[in-house]
């Protein structure tokens, strides 16, 4: 039986087509079930996609700032889907792994090629739409209305174990605007992480500029539910005139599945992450 491992603060297990949840530290698979009223909202919460708000411009000051970035390689396909954006951020992960070798996850694709370091993502077919609306069903079927956390999770396994894989879950949620430590090993051992925010910006890569002695940063702010996918972070830590961190800000590269794939989040500001989960297929 294929294990779905699900880390979190609270006891929500299910059981569906030969896999599972587990409650940390126990070994016994329980029923579909919330522990109290006390459960995160994003068990009620439907993932549609966001409404563009505020748009917010930043100057930060700094004498010395330090910046690491990293990101997998290669980053994530800019397939879309006709779906809303759980069904959407699903269908990419899938996609992602498809590239690997002896992973076959979507029928009749070749999902593109390797040239100069660089892949080279071929271009939607049939075949990736067929598998972004077998994914719709399995997740619930619900169009524009969006998908539940389990029901992203339970579709997206439904639909690797009908191709004869394995996948298991790791939660790297550390609270509503921090990611564990394990985020970074997940991005330095090539595996996407798949973002449920309730509340979260949106820039281009030009919306984040360095200057002599201060940052700009312009970002859109949107309300409401989305799911959308990370494959890399840029952290910025910035100093004062006395080499004293006086802030840290904590950018993702992400396909947040509303077309193309360069864009930029700050996690720790301006957004509600109600969990973020590393997937493992093979």
């Amino acid at each position: 039986m294929n294990k779905i491992k699900r880390i979190a603060a609270f006891t929500l297990v299910l059981v569906l087509s030969g896999f599972f949840f587990l409650i940390p530290g126990s070994s016994n698979p329980v029923h579909a079930q919330a522990a109290s009223e006390q459960s995160y909202r994003k068990y009620k919460t439907m993932a549609r996609g966001g409404t563009p708000g505020e748009t917010i411009t930043e100057r930060i000051d700094w004498h010395r700032r330090e910046v690491v970035t990293n990101r997998i390689n290669p980053g994530i396909p800019g397939y879309m889907s006709s779906y809303n954006c759980g069904v959407t951020a699903g269908g990419l992960v899938v996609a992602w792994y498809h590239h690997l070798p002896h992973i076959n996850l979507i029928p009749n694709h070749n999902p593109g090629f390797w040239f100069n370091g660089v892949f080279r993502w071929a271009n939607s077919t049939a075949a990736v739409h067929n598998m972004f609306s077998n994914l719709h069903t399995r997740m619930g079927g619900l169009g524009p209305q969006g998908v539940t956390i389990p029901q992203f999770i339970t579709g997206l396994g439904s639909y690797v174990l009908s191709q004869n894989h394995t996948m298991s879950l790791d939660s790297v949620r550390a609270n509503n605007n921090e990611l564990r430590p394990s985020f970074k090993t997940a991005i330095a051992n090539g595996q996407p992480v798949s973002l449920f925010l309730y509340g979260f910006n949106v820039m281009g890569m030009s919306g984040l500029r360095s200057f002599d002695g201060h940052d700009t940063v312009f970002f859109v702010q949107y309300s409401g539910a989305h799911v959308m996918l990370a494959y890399g972070y840029h952290i910025i830590s910035y100093f004062d005139e006395n080499n004293v961190m006086f802030r840290q800000d904590t950018y993702l590269f992400v396909n947040t599945g509303f077309g193309g794939t360069g864009d930029l989040m700050r996690i720790n500001s301006h957004a509600t992450l109600d969990e973020a989960l590393v997937t493992h297929i093979s």
